[in-house]
């Protein structure tokens, strides 16, 4: 189901549980945080043009303290044809929780060209995540996180 491009209408959205999904959840309620996954719209990410509009989300992690950090996700191709809605499990499998502290280190092990001005602002994003997700989530808390992965 295609939707017409920057509709605000709520959508109905099927949900899949699985392990993966279960192992998320507690995790997040293990370390106190919650996670809130809000439908934008469709829309085409800048990074990936070719493959035309996908399900955009916002989603919004809170700390045990009530800090929290909101940002854009895009679904994936098949979970947009599907019409399904992304889990936690989805969202935080896909978080960059430790990024080299440099561009080069970032290009040597991710294989980036370090001229390429694409690799740079990836690096920038990349950092950016992982300096909003480390303020944030204590230590003890990323490393359970990353187990999700």
């Amino acid at each position: 189901m295609i939707l017409p491009r920057k509709t605000k209408q709520k959508q109905k959205l099927k949900y899949m549980t699985t392990t993966y999904q279960q192992n998320a959840i507690e995790i997040l309620n293990k370390i106190g945080a919650k996670i809130k996954i809000e439908f934008i719209t469709m829309s085409c990410p800048e990074w990936d043009i070719k493959n035309g509009e996908r399900n955009e989300y916002s989603i919004t992690l809170t700390n045990r303290i009530g800090n929290d950090y909101t940002f854009q996700f895009w679904d994936s191709i098949n979970a947009t044809q599907k019409n399904t809605k992304p889990t936690a499990y989805d969202v935080l499998a896909c978080l960059q929780y430790s990024t080299p502290e440099t561009f080069k280190d970032f290009c040597d092990d991710y294989g980036y060209d370090m001229d390429s001005i694409k690799a740079l602002k990836t690096f920038k994003a990349c950092k950016s995540q992982t300096d909003q997700l480390k303020s944030l989530f204590n230590n003890e808390e990323i490393e359970l996180l990353q187990e999700i992965n």
